[in-house]
């Protein structure tokens, strides 16, 4: 029987970076054995603007702000990943992978409010074998971190993120993800009675999901925009646990509201323990751009041209017309900071 291993790559593009920006991604090319709950110490800087590290590997904060991260990770082929996401001395979030006789991954993103002198760094479980992957011409584990908006912004309108997982097992037939554990609320959209982020600031989303299902059962959960689907995170591994994510960059407006769901028709267990430190299923959203008066635009996209690309044929959001869709392409049209986001199958 073949295995599914899927993934999604985050990485950060720089095409001019402002004084004050802030950003990173790193990656490993050498194999790693952790034992001990070791730091990751990620060996190629791929993006390195104004980001300062410590001689162990930790982020060091020197712009608080509000910052989004990104970490990911392979597993060698049949072994474990079991990693975390620290704040200091504070745990926030892990991700877990193994399939049998076949390798595995596994990510998560987190949005988080940060002082000055906060250390975050991505570390091994304790006491725990990890076996991760790392090759120079072969780089999928990798952490990535970008400041979203500094602390000196007094424009309230320019501040809106949160970030959200779940403390226990939740079962779903279809209903929305409940997430209890509030990490971050900047503008206190959303509503953890519900699950649903409501929105008060017009503007350009970045929306990410993560989860891990129970031991053999599937992960199976649709990310929705008032009652629009826009898309889903699927995985499935016989005897283990299934981990997979998705995200979106949404155009959304006052009132709008956006939320996780499991898939209709079919029993979802996602997994979750506050107690034992195991928070896998996140539920994270940022705004990248408030709307210029609420207006949106989607013009000048080009069409008729061959390419070997790979074609997306739907469109969820393109202001300004910079993802040509005939092309496969984005033409940044404005120097910055640039992430992107790849889900894809192996």
């Amino acid at each position: 029987m073949m295995l599914l291993v899927i993934c999604i790559a985050v990485c950060i593009a720089v095409v001019d970076s402002a004084n004050d920006a802030v950003a990173f991604t790193k990656g490993l090319v050498s194999h790693a054995h952790l034992t001990k709950g070791e730091i990751i110490k990620f060996d190629k800087s791929i993006t390195n603007i104004n980001a300062d590290f410590t001689g162990d590997g930790k982020f060091l904060v020197q712009t608080p702000g509000i910052y989004s991260f990104h970490f990911h990770a392979l597993s060698r082929k049949n072994e474990e990943i079991w990693l975390d996401l620290y704040k200091n001395k504070d745990y926030i979030v892990s991700i877990y992978a193994y399939t049998i006789n076949d390798w595995a991954d596994a990510s998560n993103t987190v949005v988080l409010e940060l002082q000055k002198g906060d250390l975050i760094f991505v570390k091994a479980v304790d006491n725990y074998e990890n076996w991760i992957y790392g090759a120079a011409d072969d780089i999928y584990t990798t952490f990535s971190g970008e400041l979203v908006v500094p602390e000196t912004t007094v424009d309230s309108s320019v501040k809106a993120a949160f970030c959200v997982s779940l403390t226990h097992n939740m079962t779903l037939n279809g209903d929305h993800v409940v997430y209890d554990k509030i990490i971050t609320n900047v503008g206190k959209g959303y509503d953890a009675n519900t699950g649903v982020f409501t929105v008060s600031v017009p503007g350009l989303y970045m929306i990410h999901y993560h989860a891990l299902a129970q031991l053999g059962k599937r992960m199976w959960l649709d990310l929705y925009q008032n009652d629009k689907y826009i898309n889903t995170a699927f995985g499935e591994a016989p005897s283990t646990y299934a981990d997979h994510g998705n995200s979106a960059i949404l155009e959304l407006h006052v009132g709008d509201k956006v939320w996780v769901s499991g898939r209709p028709g079919d029993t979802v267990i996602l997994y979750g323990d506050a107690s034992d430190e195991q928070l896998y299923a996140t539920f994270t959203a940022f705004l990248l751009s408030p709307a210029q008066h609420g207006i949106f635009t989607t013009d000048n996209i080009e069409t008729g041209l061959t390419t070997n690309n790979v074609i997306f044929d739907r469109v969820w959001t393109n202001q300004g017309g910079v993802f040509n869709m005939a092309a496969g392409e984005v033409r940044a049209i404005v120097h910055g900071v640039y992430v992107f986001s790849l889900p894809c199958s192996l």
